[in-house]
């Protein structure tokens, strides 16, 4: 199921309040809007590139930000290393800490009970 914003498709999402339609719904309402069999593959062939560029996004984003934060603090690129020695200098700083937004990011990095891909969204 799909939900879309565009004014061709006005079915009820019941989710999100929004539209809802399956993909044949959706390449029906595409046949319907558009009368050329170029115009619809050319538009499946953007929606396919967009989709898969999305399916890879969110990856990318964790990724720079496992690099953006080893830069920051002159750490190892990967994931354990920069994790645990970002930990030990947290935990090191942790008591002294008075101002809350520090505090709440030194507690989010010494977590040990998240896993990687929540350590680093939590972070």
């Amino acid at each position: 199921m799909w939900c879309f914003t565009w004014p061709v498709l006005r079915t009820p999402c019941p989710a999100t309040k929004w539209m809802t339609v399956g993909t044949e719904s959706l390449m029906s309402a595409v046949a319907a809007t558009w009368g050329s069999w170029q115009e619809r593959r050319g538009f499946a062939a953007k929606l396919r590139s967009a989709l898969k560029e999305l399916t890879g996004a969110y990856p990318q984003l964790l990724t720079d930000v496992k690099t953006r934060i080893a830069e920051s603090y002159a750490l190892p690129a990967s994931l354990g290393p920069l994790r645990s020695e970002l930990s030990e200098r947290a935990t090191a700083i942790l008591p002294e800490a008075a101002d809350m937004n520090l505090k709440s990011f030194l507690v989010r990095v010494t977590s040990e009970r998240l896993d990687e891909n929540e350590w680093l969204e939590s972070v």
